[in-house]
């Protein structure tokens, strides 16, 4: 099974949002972590601007390794299961490239993009 559809699998089981955002952190070429979008935002991120818990943040929550050589891949699906515009948000993109190697996110083609050192997105 392929990461897309792996990722597909994940949000049909687990993301409860019409919008189903799924965050995967991968280290050394395995996927250590998995999350989704939700609606209650832990306080400490509230003060940021989040109105609703990113999959981003929950994945960075959960995370229990040491924080190197991360890789993060967000997806975004439609209910039918078309991926969608997946691009960290203004809010969590700062500190995503602080955190993570690089970034890929998917596209409203249905494309995975890659970002490396990169600080402009979408």
């Amino acid at each position: 099974m392929n990461i897309v559809d792996l990722a597909w699998e994940y949000a049909k089981n687990n993301c409860r949002a019409r919008k189903k955002h799924v965050s995967f952190i991968m280290q050394d070429n395995k996927i250590i972590c998995k999350a989704c979008n939700g609606f209650e935002v832990p306080s400490r991120y509230a003060f940021m601007g989040y109105r609703s818990l990113h999959s981003e943040v929950n994945a960075i929550m959960k995370l229990n390794v040491p924080k190197n050589n991360l890789h993060l891949y967000n997806f975004r699906f439609n209910n039918s299961g078309q991926l969608k515009m997946s691009c960290p948000c203004a809010i969590c993109l700062p500190w995503c490239e602080s955190v993570f190697d690089s970034i890929t996110y998917s596209t409203n083609e249905g494309r995975l993009v890659t970002m490396e050192n990169v600080y402009v997105c979408c």
